[in-house]
C-alpha cells in the first residue's frame, strides 16, 4: 500500500469519527433537553391542584423570585413548548446527520469491528443449521476493501 492511499484513508477515518462524534453530541443534547423538560412537566403537575393566588418561587437566571402560581404557570408553559419545539428541530437534525453517516459508511464500504457484517453474514449460521447438503457453486467476486474502525 503506497503512502498516498494511506493518506486518504485515513482522512476518511477522520471524517468518520467527525459525523459520528458530531452524531452523538447531537443525541445528548436531545436527552438534557428531553429530561429538562420533563422536570418542568412534573413542575407543571404539582402547580396544577394549586389555587392561582398561592404564593409560589421561580429560579429566574440564578436568582429565586416570588411569584403566584397564576404568573408562574403560564411561563413554565411556555418553557416547555419551547423545549418541545428544539427538540423536534434537534431530531430533524438528528435524523439529517444520521443519514449522512450511513451514505459515508456506504461510499467508503466502512465496517464497524465487532459488527455482525464483519465477523459473519447474517443467516449463515441459519443456513448452516439447515441441513443442505449441496451448495451452488458461487461466483468469485472482486472483493472491495472495507475498512474497519474501533
Amino acid at each position: 500500500i503506497n503512502a498516498e492511499y494511506m493518506g486518504d484513508e485515513n482522512q476518511i477515518v477522520e471524517k468518520y469519527n467527525e459525523l459520528r462524534q458530531s452524531y452523538q453530541s447531537l443525541a445528548q443534547r436531545i436527552s438534557e433537553i428531553e429530561m429538562d423538560r420533563h422536570e418542568h412537566m412534573l413542575v407543571l403537575e404539582a402547580l396544577k391542584p394549586l389555587d392561582g393566588t398561592r404564593r409560589c418561587y421561580r429560579s429566574v437566571g440564578g436568582v429565586l423570585v416570588e411569584r403566584t402560581v397564576a404568573e408562574v404557570k403560564p411561563a413554565v408553559e411556555t418553557v416547555v413548548s419551547r423545549m418541545e419545539e428544539v427538540i423536534q428541530q434537534l431530531n430533524d437534525a438528528l435524523h439529517a446527520k444520521e443519514k449522512e453517516l450511513a451514505a459515508h459508511m456506504a461510499k467508503y464500504n466502512i465496517k464497524i469491528k465487532g459488527s455482525q457484517d464483519i465477523q459473519e453474514k447474517p443467516g449463515a449460521s441459519e443456513q448452516k443449521k439447515g441441513g443442505v447438503l449441496a451448495k451452488k457453486k458461487k461466483k468469485k467476486k472482486k472483493k472491495k476493501k472495507v475498512l474497519c474502525v474501533d
